[in-house]
């Protein structure tokens, strides 16, 4: 190899080098330049990106921790449901949660209620407005007759 040959091969090793000196990987596919940027500023960065993997990684965990919770709860249920069957009970489980993966709600059984996959309010975390609409209906019931009778009098 002749001397010119190694010397820019020796030169395009130091520019690909100075080049990865002067980015930082975000991620498997993406690499940010940051030629423009201060070695204070670069360092910065860096500890920034850093930080944002080991956050991606802990939400991955606490995700996966969650997935697997969901399941144990979903065979547990199963199980409980299958026994009742096997007795001969009727049975309707409801069961809610809301976790880092999202909210689930589960309706198990062998019984209509359990069939229609509805959950009630409350199981889905909704306020229960029966006793409201009782007492709304009986204050208009209340005003009709006041109306009939001052209104007949």
């Amino acid at each position: 190899m002749s001397d010119s040959n190694t010397k820019n091969r020796h030169s395009g090793e130091i520019a690909e080098t100075e080049e990865r000196k002067h980015s930082i990987d975000l991620s498997t596919n993406s690499i940010l330049d940051t030629t423009g940027l201060n070695d204070e500023d670069r360092k910065h960065l860096q500890i920034k990106a850093n930080e944002a993997k080991i956050n991606l990684q802990k939400k991955a965990q606490e995700a996966n921790i969650d997935i697997q919770a969901t399941k144990v709860n979903l065979d547990n249920l199963n199980d409980t449901v299958k026994a009742s069957t096997l007795d001969g009970t009727s049975i309707t489980v409801t069961h809610t949660q809301s976790t880092s993966i999202g909210r689930t709600e589960i309706v198990m059984g062998n019984t209509e209620r359990a069939a229609s996959g509805k959950i009630s309010r409350s199981g889905a975390g909704l306020e229960d407005i029966s006793t409201t609409l009782i007492v709304g209906v009986g204050i208009i019931a209340i005003i009709i007759v006041l109306i009939m009778v001052i209104g007949g009098a």
